[in-house]
């Protein structure tokens, strides 16, 4: 670490991190279905091809993802989300001291494809579409009665 003048109100962090240290890519992108909005909290991989190396991550809520300290090289990358067909991309070169952006496109499930959605709470009564209740005496003697004659209030 270099000398640096190093005063309470210095807020300069300086360091020489040597020759050959910073040679990592940074693959990162944006995730969105066919219409162009953004997939939250879809699977992200790549992986080495020579290595088979593989790092995983999650898309952010603005549908980012971002892979830091990756070895340069072939790298396939790959994502899925519920709902959505899996998306792979092979090929992809990750360059030495660089950030290379790749924003996958996932289209919408198959139609062979099957998505379950069950729930237990009945919204409807089929059975019976009449609605009732009773009211309790109290609460009719508590009731104003308005009439068109300003005498009976």
């Amino acid at each position: 670490m270099r000398d640096l003048d190093r005063r309470p109100d210095s807020r300069c962090f300086c360091y020489d991190s040597g020759p050959g240290t910073n040679q990592q890519g940074h693959p990162d992108g944006v995730v969105r279905d066919n219409s162009g909005a953004v997939i939250v909290n879809a699977n992200v991989t790549v992986t080495n091809v020579e290595t088979s190396e593989i790092r995983a991550t999650k898309t952010s809520s603005l549908g980012a993802y971002r892979f830091d300290a990756v070895t340069p090289g072939q790298y396939t990358l790959r994502v899925g989300s519920t709902g959505f067909e899996r998306f792979e991309a092979t090929g992809v070169t990750v360059p030495p001291s660089q950030v290379i952006s790749y924003d996958p496109v996932l289209k919408p499930g198959r139609v062979d494809q099957t998505v379950v959605v069950s729930a237990d709470v009945v919204l409807l009564d089929r059975e019976n579409g009449s609605l009732s209740t009773t009211i309790p005496e109290v609460s009719l003697t508590k009731l104003p009665i308005f009439s068109l004659n300003p005498l009976n209030s």
